[in-house]
């Protein structure tokens, strides 16, 4: 728990950082130390989350082999507690406090009905903006088709314990099998890049609720991850 609590102080202290630095980048410019240290600090955060999520992984396998056989009523009742937790048991719209699951249930779904199905207002704008030009070979870069290279790149970047969907094969799955679904990948990414559009099954959100009070005060969704 002491490397815990240490984590957790680190990573305060990061995020207090970066905030401060990016208020100073609302007055001015930053400096190259400055935009160093920001890019040195979000790593230092990644990093540190990983090591804690990975400390309370261990710490729980270590409960279970400790308890888990000799204590199952414990393991039932933190779950029994977890799911209470994760129950919303009204639901504020408007000034009304909402407590009926079926017109929670309705509440919900006008909500997102009218979310994504209002129309889209076109913007008239007579601004005269100036923008920095980017160079020649720059500009060919960003037109150039994906490379195997930079699919891979991109896949090894990312965590390989996460998962791109619900029921899909993590990201380590990618990289022990790269060589079978290498061409495959790349047929995708060529796809997307001539035609500008994405399977249907692949391109799909998935929204959640996530109750942070007992009243649930505003609507929260996930953002769109796209594979």
């Amino acid at each position: 728990m002491k490397d815990g609590n240490f984590l957790e102080r680190s990573i305060v202290e990061c995020e207090n950082r970066i905030k401060a630095i990016g208020d100073i980048s609302e007055n001015r410019k930053l400096t190259e130390l400055e935009i160093e240290e920001l890019k040195q600090l979000n790593i230092d955060v990644s990093e540190a989350i990983k090591l804690k999520e990975s400390i309370w992984r261990q710490n729980s396998r270590m409960t279970w082999l400790k308890e888990g056989d000799a204590n199952n009523v414990f393991f039932h009742r933190a779950v029994k507690i977890k799911a209470k937790r994760k129950m919303v048991l009204s639901l504020k719209i408007g000034n009304r406090n909402i407590k009926d699951p079926k017109e929670m249930k309705e509440g919900l779904i006008n909500y997102f009905k009218n979310y994504f199905g209002c129309s889209i207002r076109r913007w008239k704008m007579e601004v005269d903006l100036k923008f920095k030009l980017i160079s020649e070979e720059s500009a060919r870069k960003l037109e150039a088709h994906f490379s195997m290279e930079e699919i891979k790149e991109a896949v090894w970047s990312c965590d390989k314990s996460k998962v791109p969907e619900p029921d899909g094969f993590k990201l380590c799955f990618y990289r022990k099998c790269w060589e079978i679904v290498k061409h495959d990948l790349l047929g995708l990414m060529s796809d997307f890049f001539t035609f500008g559009k994405l399977e249907e099954s692949i391109n799909s959100s998935f929204i959640i609720l996530i109750p942070r009070w007992k009243i649930l005060r505003r609507f929260l969704s996930l953002d769109q991850f796209v594979w």
